[in-house]
């Protein structure tokens, strides 16, 4: 499904006049960002919690967001809201 988004996403881009995004599209869900982290610190807290459960969730919408990379780092924008059901 997220394939198909970025595809008419490019195509929509293309019919605007844009140029072609050269970058290969990864869809990815980021968990955490954890900056100048100490490896051995990050590797014992997986280790201690690797039983973790929580509580199932409800998602009943999900955002499509643009990102700029700026000196004081990654700046997120909401740019679309697609409700689920």
């Amino acid at each position: 499904m997220l394939r198909r988004l970025a595809d008419a996403c490019e195509t929509a881009a293309r019919r605007a006049g844009l140029k072609p995004e050269k970058r290969n599209y990864k869809p990815h869900v980021t968990l955490a960002y954890l900056k100048q982290a100490d490896p051995a610190e990050v590797g014992a807290w997986i280790q201690g919690h690797n039983l973790l459960k929580s509580p199932p969730i409800t998602v009943d919408r999900f955002g499509l967001y643009s990102s700029t990379l700026g000196s004081e780092g990654a700046h997120y924008r909401l740019e679309a809201e697609y409700p689920l059901g």
